[in-house]
């Protein structure tokens, strides 16, 4: 479906103004502007001639183009279809978005077209959805399957490109279409980054078996269906950052040895084991995250050996179905199961709605049993059912906690907007949480090292408890390392006080704390959250 600017009548009467081609529509004989509106054009030109955004240098121009390209990563879980827009798109156009979106950048005018064509380095994310081209249904009963359509998108991709480094982004049911991705293949020596996800009922990575011993630029790989059997990966010089994803295979040949970011993006209790089992052959490894843990209540009793791990950063990331009793009693197994001597970053989650029910004595016990008190310097609590008088508990045990994110349960207001007044002890963010983080002469100082607090909250605390909070925080002597940090996203349907908001004004103007206070519309990022889930937070 060609693409056609707003206001296409308008912009071919410029061009005839432009060309010094006058036209029976725009100039009269004397050659002056007809009064029929023309003057509005050469305004709508001079506009468009005079734009700030024609004043910014090409590399801002493609940094631009690169953060609002539509699709940055490709998973299962992150189904493309709620990203694609909702034009009656072609199927091949729906299976290559990032293709589409250049395509559609080049035709706003000749210069976003020439830098565009001309910059390999937009050319270099390769994103192919196999899925949205045809069903196997639809296959078994001859619907064609596009194969040299998809092989023709990526061809451009692969000149375009030159010889910059590639990343691979693959989603695939596995129908025949390894001709679709030949060229890719072919290519596999400038891959950086592949994130390849196929079926894991009927596919396999049998198209890919031509990359092995031709990877010598990968860094960051992220896999699906990886079997026993499979070493199209095994040698692979720069691989540091391993993805798996279900199902988990308990011995995938891989350059164990180097890893040192391991992350499990789909889980399920029963592949635990094989999955702790990996950890014994990564001697490298600094980063370890259960990006989607599932757990069930109606799943067997799982029996999991000791870890004795010295990873830095280490995040859990639950998904619950009935957040029932026996749910948690699965989580806290799994977290009684590892002690760690070197952890400084540690991150809770719940991947849903709903909260799950955190015992604080289990995460005690796991700051006992390893040296958390010594070394741990963030903490991110997200969607997790907690009180204030718990997480003090906790953060009495962690002394040189830099940085603290937190939030109420419940990513959701619907569900809990009814129930603020009855139900208080739903609330994390509460005046006895502010209460307990605040410095006082005559108390022993809590987490004295403290220097970021984030929160994602339904505002459930009175204004001066949280600036009597950061107040206490940033007194002399406290924040030598710079500004104090607090920003606040507050939930959708939620005020902010004026006074809170008065308050956290003043201490910026006289340069004492950074703050970010504003309405979470989309479940944002943590407000000091890095780019990627490893790097450190910024101080």
């Amino acid at each position: 479906m060609a693409y056609t600017p707003r206001g296409s009548s308008q912009l071919q009467t410029i061009f005839n103004l432009r060309s010094n081609r006058p036209s029976d529509a725009t100039v009269d004989e004397h050659g002056q502007l007809a009064p029929s509106g023309d003057r509005s054009v050469l305004q709508y030109h001079g506009d468009i001639v005079s734009a700030p955004i024609r004043t910014l240098p090409d590399e801002m121009l493609l940094e631009i183009f690169h953060l609002c390209s539509p699709l940055q990563h490709l998973t299962y879980y992150n189904d493309w279809r709620k990203y694609l827009p909702g034009d009656p798109l072609s199927k091949v156009q729906r299976a290559t978005p990032r293709y589409q979106y250049l395509l559609q950048l080049a035709q706003v005018c000749a210069s976003w077209r020439s830098l565009i064509m001309d910059s390999p380095a937009l050319w270099t994310k390769i994103e192919v959805d196999f899925t949205h081209l045809v069903t196997r249904k639809e296959w078994a009963m001859g619907e064609p399957i596009l194969a040299a359509e998809i092989f023709a998108v990526c061809r451009v991709f692969l000149e375009r490109s030159a010889i910059a480094p590639l990343q691979i982004h693959l989603r695939s049911s596995l129908l025949p279409y390894g001709a679709a991705v030949d060229g890719m293949v072919q290519q596999s020596h400038r891959w950086t980054h592949a994130k390849i996800w196929c079926d894991s009922q009927s596919g396999d990575l049998t198209a890919l078996a031509s990359v092995r011993g031709n990877l010598p630029l990968l860094e960051n790989l992220h896999v699906s269906n990886l079997r026993d059997d499979c070493n199209f990966f095994e040698v692979a010089p720069r691989l540091t950052e391993l993805t798996l994803e279900e199902p988990i295979a308990p011995h995938p040949r891989l350059p164990w040895g180097q890893i040192q970011t391991l992350s499990y993006a789909h889980l399920y209790s029963d592949e635990l084991n094989d999955a702790l089992s990996h950890l014994s052959r990564c001697p490298q490894l600094a980063n370890l995250a259960f990006l989607r843990l599932y757990v069930c209540d109606r799943d067997p009793p799982v029996v999991l050996p000791s870890v004795v791990s010295d990873v830095r950063s280490l995040a859990f990331g639950f998904f619950v179905e009935s957040y029932s009793t026996e749910e948690s009693a699965i989580v806290t197994e799994f977290l009684g199961c590892f002690t760690l001597r070197r952890a400084h970053t540690l991150r809770l989650n719940t991947v849903d709605e709903a909260p799950l029910f955190w015992h604080h004595r289990a995460f005690l016990a796991l700051c006992s049993r390893s040296s958390l008190h010594g070394t741990l310097q963030t903490l991110q609590i997200d969607n997790l059912a907690i009180s204030a008088t718990q997480l003090l508990e906790c953060l009495s045990a962690l002394p040189r906690l830099e940085t603290l994110s937190v939030s109420d349960p419940s990513h959701s207001p619907s569900s809990y907007r009814n129930s603020i007044a009855e139900n208080p002890e739903k609330f994390l963010i509460t005046d006895v949480l502010l209460r307990g983080l605040t410095l006082t002469p005559d108390t022993e100082d809590l987490v004295p090292h403290l220097h970021t607090f984030d929160c994602k909250t339904f505002m459930q605390f009175e204004a001066s408890s949280y600036l009597d909070f950061i107040s206490s925080r940033v007194g002399p002597g406290r924040n030598a390392g710079g500004p104090f940090q607090s920003s606040i996203l507050y939930f959708r349907d939620i005020q902010a006080s004026p006074l809170l908001v008065q308050g956290l004004g003043q201490l910026i103007q006289r340069q004492e704390l950074r703050s970010r206070l504003e309405r979470d519309h989309l479940n944002s990022n943590w407000p000091t959250e890095p780019a990627h889930a490893f790097e450190d937070n910024p101080s």
